[in-house]
């Protein structure tokens, strides 16, 4: 069953104001390049820098719970919620031509004021699907969990990337350079006052999720 959603979310909020988050997801790989050894490789290392992990914000957590499955023949209306796909090509990984999470958008009203609201996606690419690039999924799969880049692209006068620059403060993290694998404790503060936002009463709960969770309704970044 197809839907707009990217990821399940659990939450619990305590009395003492304390807030647990549980975000989970399973991405599908597919396409050329794309096999079972891969979707091992890309579990192994998730489960090793994030799935195994808690990230801590005072006295609040936020840990992941992210699954890659090999499914040769996959198309987006057979997902069902909190599942993605990515489609690793051929194509080789230059100015051209980037890995990428199609992201959209809709329109949304905040206090009678219109503005247009940035869902994360469901299907992405990957480019330079036969080298080993298991930190460039996960990036890519951030996306999916509603988590922005934190890098700038320059481009020439042809609109081609002639540089790539991490924000300030973000040099060591995966949204900021796909070669890190560690999670800013920005993204940490931004998952849990989103889910505060969606679930603002004591308790336990969960709900499925499509949105970017860290960009104001200009489209700016929440740092």
């Amino acid at each position: 069953m197809a839907s707009n959603s990217d990821s399940k979310v659990k939450i619990q909020r305590f009395s003492n104001g304390g807030t647990n988050v549980l975000i989970q997801s399973t991405v599908f790989i597919t396409g050329e390049g794309a096999n079972r050894w891969r979707a091992r490789s890309v579990q192994r290392t998730m489960d090793w820098a994030f799935n195994s992990k808690e990230f801590i914000s005072k006295h609040d957590t936020v840990r992941f719970d992210i699954k890659y499955v090999y499914k040769k023949d996959i198309k987006e209306s057979d997902l069902s919620p909190g599942e993605n796909i990515l489609v690793f090509t051929k194509y080789k990984d230059d100015a051209r031509h980037g890995s990428f999470v199609m992201g959209t958008q809709e329109n949304g009203v905040i206090n009678g004021i219109r503005y247009k609201k940035s869902l994360s996606g469901r299907t992405g690419e990957i480019i330079g699907a036969y080298r080993y690039n298991d930190n460039v999924i996960i990036h890519e799969t951030f996306h999916f969990l509603g988590i922005s880049d934190r890098y700038v692209n320059y481009v020439d006068k042809d609109d081609e990337i002639i540089l790539s620059r991490s924000m300030r403060g973000f040099e060591h993290d995966i949204m900021g350079v796909a070669s890190a694998l560690n999670l800013h404790n920005t993204h940490t503060k931004n998952i849990l006052r989103w889910a505060r936002e969606m679930y603002p009463i004591k308790g336990e709960g969960q709900f499925v999720n499509k949105e970017v969770i860290d960009k104001l309704w200009n489209g700016e970044v929440i740092n």
